[in-house]
């Protein structure tokens, strides 16, 4: 019976340790459970942090820091230090900013302790793995772009004392014709106006609203940290004024610590081999016992620049000036300039995402217009129309900015630019303008399959009001007065790049673009369709006013250094208000409106290898390209005969009579060579640029039973057919040593200048023949990084030349330029 009833007791004891013990385990898989969650956050908080810093060990804010593969990324703060959450395991940390050559660093983090990774960034240039955005919108290496490019350096025009125009002479592919930019051919002489090269500073438009032109001296020189140069046609991503490249000068940004710069220079003008020439630069001075004295008083020429940047906090301000005198080799020709700048731009420490900024530049100019010599003898120097006149020029603009980016591969940008130009003549010929721009630029990366997208929208409205030089014409109100005119333009673009096997990149981009003229929408020609069309049986053209363009590009990375690219893309360019409606008189010729312009369409093909060598201390890229430019109603000022109904007085005097027209079908072929690259003889660094551009510009309306006079040539007239370029430079402790030389091929054919105000141009060129060619050096001393002395000598053989029609270059001139950095 006992038996009986302990059994029970027994079970249910049992029973109670059973559930003792499944709670004991739940507790104790629980504790477990935690212990791990706890493990695991604390795995969560472990992190990569550390200092960035460039090779002079300065800190570097902004750099982008990202986890390869993920979207974890950051930037870094004022002091170049940065923190980035990191699981256990090991991954790349990829290290980037503009400028500088990317940095790839393999982490591997254990036990959830933090780890120290500090990094210096190495400036591209000194690697050749230059760095641009221009070609693309978005950072990328010079040798994937998918078109030709040149980049310069901003210290290298700054030392060299050089004005911008002078300075895009010794980029290979590009050529000035006085004021006239043209790359690989696209231009003739049009003194400014009929400018088929895009300028940008900073990826802004600074093209003169009236004319269609560069100013030059407005570019801040000073602010300068590299112009990138597209060689060819970009319309798909820049739209109009783009049909032959694009000129992006792109300005320096605050730095953590702080940088000012102070340079002065003095120069001078010498004599030159034609003593006839400088007849005015004599002067007699009576001595004190009263005999005269012949001197030859050498025009001087001088000026000054600041620079300041640093970073307060979350604000970085760049501040700049420039101010300069010239006495000028030309009589009556002297000028003085100012210009000023300020950049301001805001990150916020706990929005590092964003960023928002304001640029401004301020530019005065007071010169006299000399536009041709009046002969060859003793008026080289001397002007037509001495004296000439007074022109005053002022430009503003005010270009405020905002850039976002998120995790999810997504950035905004925003743009806009108020831009005020003044141009007064005391002839008279004086407009003012006003142009609103604005660029709306996204950029998304699609992680799955690596393609990067650019799209957006941008466009401007001008307002012109002008007065043009008084002549005797029928319809004064049309032609003597611009009275107010207006211009807008606005487009849509698109742009998908994808990479493949990591190699091969193939881009293509369209672009729609509407606008309008002084009231006329501009309509433009459909090639393909009309192609299509005319092969249907169509006689009819069709015109449109939406443009529609389009650029297809590839890039295939044969091996580590070689690059072979390919593209072709369609080109326009809209007249600019000065062709149309302009009507004016310079040193003689008659500059008439055509109001019957069309607009300039074509497309232009390239192939190219670019091939970087890495030999002991030796680095260098070679590039070999050949291309093909297509233009219809390519834009062109040729001289003509005006119908009698232009005059009230048909005997008035209006010297030679020119106007913009269109040339229906031209072709321009070509081939490049070009190469960048330093290293070290005999344990002396050396630095090298040097191109060579050949180029067969075809008028292919050409009539052989016309006189060359009627302005039919079998050549596009005012080009160089064969130029070759050199800059080389050492330096070595301190002392620099450069060396530049241009050279260019006798111009074929030009305007009939055998009278009138270019009838100099016909003399010069009898005696002148055998092409130019000319050498600059220079040479300087850097103290410790901070005071620095340069001397430098243009035009070492006095060479007399000729680059802008009318208008002989300077003789041997020099300069003398000390800058000191604290």
């Amino acid at each position: 019976m006992d038996k009986i009833h302990v059994t029970p007791i027994l079970r249910k004891v049992k029973n109670y340790i059973f559930t003792i013990e499944i709670f004991a385990m739940k507790k104790f898989y629980l504790l477990c459970l935690l212990a791990f969650g706890i493990n695991a956050l604390n795995a969560q908080k472990a992190k990569v942090y550390g200092d960035v810093t460039d090779e002079k060990g300065m800190p570097m804010y902004g750099v982008t820091v990202i986890i390869k593969g993920t979207t974890t990324g950051t930037l870094t703060d004022t002091a170049g230090k940065y923190e980035l959450p990191f699981d256990d395991g090991t991954r790349y940390i990829e290290f980037s900013f503009l400028g500088y050559s990317p940095r790839s660093i393999l982490v591997t983090i254990l036990d959830q302790k933090d780890k120290k990774v500090d990094v210096q960034m190495t400036d591209s240039t000194k690697e050749l793995e230059i760095v641009v955005v221009t070609g693309t919108k978005y950072e990328k290496k010079l040798g994937e772009q998918l078109t030709s490019m040149e980049v310069v350096k901003g210290s290298a025009i700054q030392a060299d004392n050089s004005t911008m125009d002078e300075a895009m002479n010794k980029v290979p592919g590009v050529n000035m014709m006085g004021r006239t930019i043209s790359i690989r051919g696209g231009s003739g002489f049009s003194d400014i106006t009929s400018n088929r090269v895009l300028a940008l500073q900073d990826e802004v438009p600074i093209i003169s609203p009236e004319n269609g032109g560069i100013i030059w001296d407005m570019v801040p020189i000073e602010e300068l940290e590299q112009v990138e140069i597209i060689k060819g046609s970009s319309s798909s991503l820049f739209g109009s004024s783009s049909l032959d490249g694009v000129l992006n000068m792109v300005t320096v940004t605050p730095t953590p610590k702080m940088e000012n710069k102070v340079t002065l220079d003095y120069g001078f003008y010498g004599q030159p081999d034609n003593k006839d020439w400088d007849w005015w630069w004599h002067q007699q001075i009576i001595k004190k016992n009263g005999t005269k004295v012949n001197r030859v008083k050498l025009p001087m020429f001088g000026g000054g620049t600041f620079l300041h940047r640093k970073q307060y906090g979350d604000v970085g301000v760049v501040l700049s000036g420039a101010y300069r005198q010239n006495q000028n080799y030309l009589m009556d020709a002297a000028y003085s300039l100012a210009r000023m700048g300020a950049k301001v731009r805001y990150t916020p420490h706990k929005h590092p995402h964003l960023t928002m900024g304001l640029n401004s530049n301020f530019f005065y100019k007071s010169y006299r217009d000399f536009f041709a010599a009046s002969d060859t003898g003793r008026g080289s120097y001397q002007s037509t129309s001495s004296p000439d006149p007074i022109v005053k020029q002022r430009t503003f603009n005010v270009d405020p900015y905002l850039n976002y980016y998120d995790d999810n591969g997504n950035r905004h940008g925003f743009k806009f630019q108020v831009f005020n130009v003044l141009y007064y003549s005391t002839t008279g010929d004086s407009t003012i303008s006003t142009k609103y721009y604005y660029d709306y630029t996204y950029l998304h990366t699609f992680k799955k399959t690596d393609v990067i997208l650019t799209a957006g929208t941008e466009g401007y409205y001008t307002l012109i009001r002008g007065k043009t030089f008084e002549a005797p014409v029928v319809n004064m109100n049309e032609l003597l007065y611009f009275e107010t005119r207006d211009e807008m333009n606005y487009a849509a673009f698109a742009q998908f790049e994808k990479k493949f096997f990591h190699k091969l990149t193939i881009a293509g981009g369209v672009r729609l673009e509407y606008a309008q003229l002084s009231g006329t929408t501009v309509t433009n020609q459909l090639p393909v369709i009309n192609l299509l069309s005319k092969l249907m049986g169509n006689k009819k053209e069709i015109n449109s006013p939406v443009t529609p363009l389009a650029r297809v590009g590839i890039n295939y990375q044969a091996t580590e250094g070689t690059f072979i690219r390919g593209s072709i893309g369609q080109g326009f360019r809209y007249p600019a208000m000065s062709e149309k409606y302009v009507f004016t008189n310079r040193s003689g010729a008659t500059v008439f409106p055509n109001d019957t312009l069309k607009p300039e369409n074509g497309w232009q093909a390239e192939i190219g290898i670019k091939q970087g060598i890495k030999i002991s201390k030796w680095m260098a890229y070679f590039d070999l390209s050949g291309f093909i430019n297509r233009y219809h109603n390519l834009i062109e000022f040729e001289s003509f005969t005006p119908p009698d109904s232009f005059y009230t007085n048909p005997h008035a005097n209006i010297g030679i009579p020119f106007r913009a027209q269109n040339i229906d079908n031209a072709r321009i072929l070509g081939v490049e060579f070009s190469a960048m690259g330093n290293g070290k003889i005999f344990g002396v660094p050396l630095s090298f640029l040097i191109g060579y551009t050949y180029i067969d510009p075809q008028n292919m309306d050409y009539n052989p039973n016309l006189p060359l006079s009627a302005g039919s040539t079998p050549l596009l007239k005012y080009r160089t057919q064969h130029t070759a370029k050199a800059d080389i430079q050492s330096n070595y402790k301190g002392l620099t040593v450069g060396i530049t030389a241009f050279y260019g091929s006798f111009v074929k054919y030009i305007d009939n200048a055998s009278a009138g105000a270019l009838a100099v141009v016909e003399r010069f060129r009898e005696t002148h023949d055998k092409g130019e060619f000319v050498v600059d050096v220079r040479a300087g001393y850097t103290y410790k990084e901070k005071a620095s002395f340069m001397f430098i000598c243009k035009n070492v053989a006095n060479t007399e030349y000729m680059l802008q029609p009318g208008i002989i270059d300077a003789p041997r001139n020099y300069a003398f330029q000390v800058g000191y950095n604290f």
